[in-house]
């Protein structure tokens, strides 16, 4: 963010230079201008000849003070204003936020590729996410069938034991008739 910031900065330094700039041209042409009539009427210059060509010449120079400013702050603004899209994409992204819009940048400098490789890591992020997502919804549908299995296996364990029990309870009552037949054969062969 610390970046962030001093691109901002940089920009109201420029703002700040430019209109200083401006004035002082300004200002120097105004006095040159003053200075120059003098010069001219103590030269007895009647139809004010240099006067006008100075003139002239101050006011170009204005103009293309103006203009040196005005190109340089563009120029400044179309390098800057990317790099503040980055910074605030990265932001959001830093802050777990990845329904980000990509940047999509048509720009061949630096800046252009810095671009295209933060929409190429998000796109990434976003893919691996997707997966991870998807993944997790087949390990919950796992989880749901593998509950229904066991549901399933718990009753038919509970079914097995009940029927082992029945079965062990006809064995114990096959036994006790068993003992009861051995005691009248012992004595039926005993009279």
């Amino acid at each position: 963010m610390q970046f962030y910031k001093s691109l901002s900065a940089k920009r109201k330094i420029l703002s700040v230079v430019s209109i200083a700039l401006l004035i002082g041209f300004t200002f120097l042409s105004i006095v040159s201008i003053h200075e120059v009539n003098k010069l001219s009427n103590l030269l007895g210059d009647k139809d004010n000849s240099l006067f006008s060509f100075i003139l002239k010449i101050g006011i170009c120079s204005i103009f293309v003070t103006s203009f040196c400013i005005g190109a340089v702050y563009y120029v400044l603004a179309q390098t800057f204003r990317p790099v503040e899209d980055i910074s605030d994409l990265l932001a959001r992204v830093a802050s777990n936020d990845l329904q980000v819009d990509l940047l999509e940048s048509k720009r061949n400098d630096e800046i252009g590729r810095i671009s295209n490789s933060i929409d190429n890591v998000i796109l990434g992020f976003s893919g691996i996410l997707t997966s991870i997502k998807f993944t997790g919804e087949q390990i919950g549908e796992a989880g749901k069938i593998f509950n229904k299995s066991a549901g399933v296996l718990t009753k038919s364990v509970d079914s097995q034991s009940v029927a082992s029990h029945e079965i062990a309870q006809g064995l114990d009552e096959m036994n006790v008739s068993l003992d009861l037949i051995s005691v009248n054969f012992e004595s039926s062969s005993s009279s």
